[in-house]
């Protein structure tokens, strides 16, 4: 729901320039995404396919301007472990935001499927490394990754601000 959101106000925005890419796990490929596609994508999730997209090398793209890779969604269960590709698209020139909702299985490990203990760690890990913004839907979630940094062994200054959900994320 937050995802769609967003997607679907990003691929509207005429003030920000947003190419949505998406990921074929089972063909290991990337993808830039039509933004003209995407409302349409939207009202039909289920059965929708792309007609207009181009392929990119994720790993080798480099951008032509002043450009930041947002990962929205839980990332940290597919197969671009985040260990890898943040560090790599820092080098290639991107700045790295990430949205993150909560840090429950920091918080939690207890009750999250021991998979998604596994891969979170080092997901988190790796924002703290390498995020230059982190977005949240709550000062709760904010404070709970502040918080966390300690476990982490990070002192490293990363921007956060709280974008609550259904506000313009533009002007946060």
């Amino acid at each position: 729901r937050v995802v769609k959101e967003f997607v679907k106000r990003a691929a509207l925005s005429t003030t920000v320039v947003f190419k949505i890419i998406t990921f074929d796990e089972k063909d290991k490929k990337a993808f830039i995404l039509d933004n003209a596609e995407v409302g349409s994508f939207l009202q039909n999730m289920k059965d929708y396919k792309f007609t207009k997209s181009e392929k990119i090398d994720i790993l080798n793209f480099k951008p032509d301007t002043t450009s930041a890779f947002f990962d929205l969604d839980s990332t940290w269960n597919i197969i671009y472990k985040r260990t890898y590709i943040y560090p790599t698209l820092k080098n290639n020139g991107f700045l790295i935001f990430n949205f993150i909702h909560d840090i429950i299985p920091v918080l939690f490990p207890e009750i999250v499927h021991d998979t998604t203990k596994a891969n979170f760690i080092p997901f988190l890990q790796s924002v703290y490394d390498n995020s230059d913004l982190v977005l949240f839907n709550s000062f709760s979630s904010q404070k709970d990754f502040i918080d966390a940094k300690s476990k982490f062994n990070t002192t490293r200054d990363i921007s956060t601000r709280v974008t609550g959900l259904g506000s313009d994320f533009l002007h946060t």
